[in-house]
């Protein structure tokens, strides 16, 4: 099974990294996922091949090419809920 996709890499979230979702590796090859910073820690021999390990890594690159083009999406803007509370609330008022 080939390893291979993009990720904001370990070292990033760490403070390690370039904080731009990529990391560079000692050899100055640029590591932007999970996946490609599993694998190149597998090629440098810091990790041996774990199944199970690999399950996750895979979990770890849904979840970050998901939230890759994530934009927050303001709240949106007081409507017909808040007028009915202010109308409510000056009804209440009138009533004391």
């Amino acid at each position: 099974m080939r390893l291979s996709s993009t990720f904001t890499s370990v070292d990033a979230l760490n403070g390690t990294g370039t904080g731009t979702g990529t990391s560079s590796a000692p050899d100055g090859k640029t590591i932007s996922g999970p996946v490609q910073l599993y694998e190149h820690r597998l090629a440098t021999g810091e990790l041996r091949p774990d199944e199970n390990q690999f399950v996750v890594v895979q979990h770890l690159q849904k979840l970050s090419d998901e939230l890759d083009g994530y934009k927050h999406r303001p709240k949106p803007a007081d409507g017909v809920l808040s007028d009915m509370s202010t109308v409510c609330n000056t009804f209440i008022a009138l009533l004391n």
